[in-house]
């Protein structure tokens, strides 16, 4: 039995760093994902867009900086977790452990339909014979995830699932599911809804975890005075 966690950063899979990895699964993180959350046991790392050199400086996509670091900050984290990271056949690769996919292989074997990297990553599933895979936060509800790249993801999951695999996905996970058959009702909840709905309850998430930091922070500053009055009595000596 060969399982596999594929981890996005979608909302369904908040606080995923918190759960017990069995020992002996894979654990596939895209872009930054393994430089954000580096205490979970990744194994492989996908991170397939095109690098470019400008003198000393190296770019992704064309330009300098990704999610609030400079590419070449990037580049020499994910060098750093010594992970293999899994790249596209590009004209010059950064990576010191870059594995390239075999794209052609993948185009001959399943329709040109890969439109993101989860693509990627499910057709390797795929090719690997993992027999189970966890989806966390493979939500796709952008506008352009979901217009442009949401339908590739759903036609490897049908591929995976008529192969026999089993592939799981979280409750609040809008990826493969619907809020009702058609034919039989008409759906409540347009993609507006969906991502409103979403951002609700990611904010509510925020909030409950403010909270606790804010009980944290009067707890922490509660027991700092009873020490300071405590030790300040001490100096001053017992009252005869």
């Amino acid at each position: 039995m060969k399982h596999l966690y594929i981890v996005g950063s979608g909302d369904s899979g908040w606080g995923f760093e918190k759960l017990h990895f069995p020992q002996g699964t894979e654990l596939w993180g895209v872009n930054n994902m393994p430089i954000k959350h580096p205490s979970v046991p990744w194994t492989r790392i996908f991170e397939v867009h095109a690098f470019a050199r400008k003198g000393e400086t190296w770019l992704r996509k064309g330009q300098e900086t990704f999610r609030d670091l400079s590419v070449n900050d990037y580049i020499a984290s994910l060098n750093a977790l010594d992970i293999p990271i899994y790249v596209l056949p590009h004209e010059e690769c950064p990576f010191t452990n870059a594995v390239t996919v075999d794209l052609p292989t993948l185009r001959s074997k399943y329709r040109d339909f890969f439109s993101t990297t989860l693509s990627y990553e499910l057709a390797l599933a795929l090719e690997e014979n993992f027999s189970s895979i966890d989806l966390l936060g493979v939500d796709m509800t952008l506008s352009s995830e979901y217009r442009d790249q949401r339908p590739s993801v759903t036609y490897f999951i049908g591929l995976a699932e008529g192969r026999g695999v089993v592939v799981t996905t979280p409750l609040d996970s809008p990826i493969v599911r619907n809020d009702y058959a058609y034919g039989q009702g008409v759906s409540s909840l347009t993609l507006w809804d969906m991502r409103i709905n979403a951002l609700r309850s990611y904010n509510e998430k925020e909030i409950r975890r403010y909270e606790s930091l804010i009980d944290q922070h009067k707890g922490s500053l509660a027991t700092l005075t009873t020490m300071v009055e405590f030790y300040t009595t001490l100096q001053k000596g017992y009252p005869k």
